[in-house]
């Protein structure tokens, strides 16, 4: 199926997660493994999604 729309979300997500990360990262004093988690979660997830939406 495909879906400009739906890829464009999904690859928004992917640069959220990342951006996430790295601000997390940043913050090493005040950085939870939670939010760490999340943003890799993120990532995983809107990866998955964009990768059945190509196929």
């Amino acid at each position: 199926m495909y879906s400009p729309v739906l890829q464009f979300i999904f690859v928004v997500g992917i640069l959220h997660g990342l951006i996430m990360l790295f601000v997390a990262m940043k913050q090493k004093r005040n950085t939870s493994k939670s939010q760490i988690g999340r943003s890799i979660a993120l990532m995983v997830a809107c990866g998955a999604a964009l990768l059945i939406t190509i196929i």
